[in-house]
């Protein structure tokens, strides 16, 4: 029988308390500009495939592009005959099938795309357009054609067949007023994944949003030229995120609001280069987040980069301890940005108060950036145990404002708590024993521990931390003794 089998077994243990820090997720640049000559460009639309037709309403001709902006064709011509058109505005396609406001002839037009030509299809008359002026198609192929001579909207199904959609619950389109369900010369339209309808209901400087058989949901903006107003909204574009984009015409800049409405951002400002506008009309947001702006009065289409702006936002390391013991006393917030731009990076408390601004409009160069905190407030003072946010905005040339990255790190000065005993709680052990190890903390996780036979850890094994765990006393008969350090994520 081996001699260690019977000898007592007595354990103390030591505790160690640090940091946690665990991030979370919460841009227009220099845009491309299509460098075709347009008169007066009304409407723009982009296919699956990433193919761009932009609506030259001065020629009477769409004109279609690659989607790396080259030129492929144009169809159409002044008059009334089919395939013609006469100051066409509207524009939207499904799959291979493109359907054309043409709102000088009261009517809706369906083509079909073969590639490097396109093909007359129909007509949509019904003999109830009045100068319509945009069309949306959700993702089941519904049209929603804005009639806005009539101030309503008419369902339509793939091949012009009425469908029911009615404001209020009632068998009215639309109609002309300020209440729920009414426009005022409404003149941009577009349909979000939910097949909800969204209305820039220009003369009423607002957007409206209904459900897609028609029940108004709600509304957002009132007439002016501060931050979140707007002054005869041409158009609205949402992308997949639930961001909606306006062109906010007679202000000459692009608006950011999101779902519910509230604004996030704008830019864009009167003029004629590149990133300024004069008569923003016509929004859309292709699959790859580029939004194309149609400037009217600057004949031209001016494409933005809104995809994400920061990547790879993360601390490292993940937790420290901001007390200058020597130990994991800073920790770096990282991003990643597509463009030189300004950032700025605020750390907040739990109470949403701001504690520290870590920088303001400081100059970034592309590519990965770093920021380093020393856990120190605004007035030197090292923070107090709890949890704290950071927001990371930026602000580039263009004055565009990206929806802001963060993060969450938790300060953490309690100690965990932790006990140690011989498997099954056995009284008596071998020399090779099996340990059963817990440690925990509120705020922190536990992830190493160190074990030792001898007070002062002269002698020790570091281990990721395990509730059970193989150890070999010292040799010999009589009581002993095992230590050991629980060490959290902080260090």
């Amino acid at each position: 029988m081996d001699k260690f089998k019977k000898q007592k077994f007595l354990v103390t243990s030591i505790f160690f308390a640090w940091f946690i820090f665990l991030p979370f997720n919460i841009q227009a640049n220099q845009p491309d500009l299509l460098t075709e000559i347009f008169h007066h460009p009304c409407g723009i639309a982009v296919n699956e495939a990433g193919e761009i037709y932009v609506i030259s309403t001065g020629e009477d001709l769409v004109k279609k592009y690659s989607g790396t902006y080259q030129f492929v064709c144009s169809f159409g011509g002044t008059g009334n005959g089919a395939g013609q058109f006469s100051q066409p505005q509207g524009i939207a396609t499904y799959k291979n099938l493109i359907f054309i406001v043409d709102t000088g002839n009261d009517r809706v037009q369906k083509f079909r795309d073969n590639g490097n030509s396109v093909e007359f299809v129909s007509i949509f008359n019904l003999q109830q357009f009045y100068y319509p002026r945009d069309i949306t198609i959700d993702d089941t192929g519904n049209l929603y054609v804005l009639d806005s001579g009539n101030h309503r909207i008419l369902k339509l199904d793939i091949n012009g067949k009425p469908i029911n959609f009615s404001m209020l619950g009632t068998n009215i389109l639309g109609e002309f007023g300020t209440g729920q369900g009414q426009f005022s010369n409404p003149y941009g339209i577009d349909a979000d994944a939910s097949g909800n309808i969204y209305v820039a209901d220009s003369r009423n400087n607002r957007i409206q949003i209904f459900s897609s058989i028609g029940h108004f949901l709600k509304e957002f903006g009132t007439q002016g030229s501060n931050y979140g107003q707007m002054f005869e909204p041409q158009d609205v574009a949402v992308d997949k995120e639930g961001n909606i984009f306006v062109a906010d015409m007679y202000n000459s800049r692009i608006q950011k609001f999101n779902l519910n409405g509230r604004y996030i951002q704008s830019f864009g400002t009167f003029g004629h280069e590149k990133g300024k506008f004069f008569t923003p009309q016509k929004l859309k947001i292709d699959r790859n987040k580029r939004l194309y702006i149609v400037d009217s009065n600057n004949n031209n289409v001016q494409v933005f980069d809104v995809s994400i702006y920061f990547t790879d936002v993360y601390a490292s390391p993940t937790a420290f301890s901001p007390n200058d013991d020597g130990i994991v006393d800073v920790a770096f917030i990282n991003y990643t940005i597509r463009e030189n731009t300004k950032i700025s990076i605020d750390i907040y408390n739990k109470n949403k108060n701001l504690v520290k601004n870590l920088c303001s409009d400081a100059e970034r160069t592309k590519g990965q950036q770093q920021e380093l905190w020393d856990g120190r407030d605004n007035t030197g003072a090292f923070v107090t145990e709890g949890v704290y946010t950071f927001i990371i905005r930026a602000r580039n040339a263009l004055n565009y404002q990206p929806s802001p990255k963060g993060g969450v790190v938790t300060v953490d000065f309690s100690q965990p708590l932790g006990s140690v005993s011989i498997r099954n709680d056995a009284v008596y052990a071998t020399q090779n024993t099996i340990l059963n190890l817990f440690a925990s903390d509120v705020l922190s996780s536990v992830d190493t521990m160190v074990i030792s036979n001898y007070s002062n850890f002269s002698t020790a094994e570091t281990l990721v931390y395990n509730s059970i765990q193989n150890w070999l006393l010292l040799p010999g008969e009589g009581t002993r003794e095992v230590f050991v350090k629980y060490i959290d994520i902080a260090g």
